[in-house]
């Protein structure tokens, strides 16, 4: 099953994301809540229903209960996906684990968490995944001790990033 091509996960992502857009992340709750109450229990659709209620419980401000949505998905995905489909979910959610230590005022902790998600996805993107290499670039725990971001021009992974002068305009171009 393809998390991100299942019609039923993006008329809840949708559903839920259309609440929290609003602020209402209560409704959003009450949302994911019912989808997973109708949902199988260990299926590939409750890790992505308890992901979603991490974020949701997250800007509830019920840190302990995002938490424990977070691990339950962290626990249950090796044994309901695989390959890069797992790889790139435990990306996410590693990622997200990292935001809810950072909320919490672990910064260390978080930081773990989010480069375990960044190497998970540098090692199952392809060549020229942009999106991944500016995250590298542009999350300063990341850049610091690479370089300064000021300076004219860096290499990352697979690409030549240049920072105008003057301009501050960023180019990429893919090495590969």
């Amino acid at each position: 099953m393809k998390l991100d091509k299942d019609t039923r996960i993006a008329s809840v992502q949708a559903q839920a994301r259309n609440y929290v857009t609003r602020g209402d992340f209560s409704g959003a709750e009450t949302s994911l809540l019912r989808a997973l109450r109708s949902a199988h229990l260990h299926t590939p659709e409750c890790l992505f229903l308890w992901n979603e209620l991490g974020m949701v419980y997250k800007y509830l401000g019920r840190l302990d209960k995002s938490r424990d949505f977070y691990h339950r998905a962290l626990r249950e995905a090796p044994g309901l996906l695989s390959g890069a489909e797992r790889d790139f979910f435990l990306a996410d959610l590693y990622h997200n684990l990292g935001g809810l230590e950072h909320a919490r005022g672990h910064f260390r902790r978080g930081e773990e968490f989010a480069r375990k998600g960044l190497r998970l996805r540098r090692r199952v993107a392809s060549c020229g995944s942009l999106p991944v290499e500016w995250i590298w670039l542009l999350w300063p725990p990341f850049s610091m001790g690479k370089g300064n971001l000021s300076s004219p021009r860096r290499c990352i992974g697979e690409h030549s990033i240049s920072i105008g002068a003057n301009t501050g305009r960023v180019t990429a171009k893919p090495r590969c």
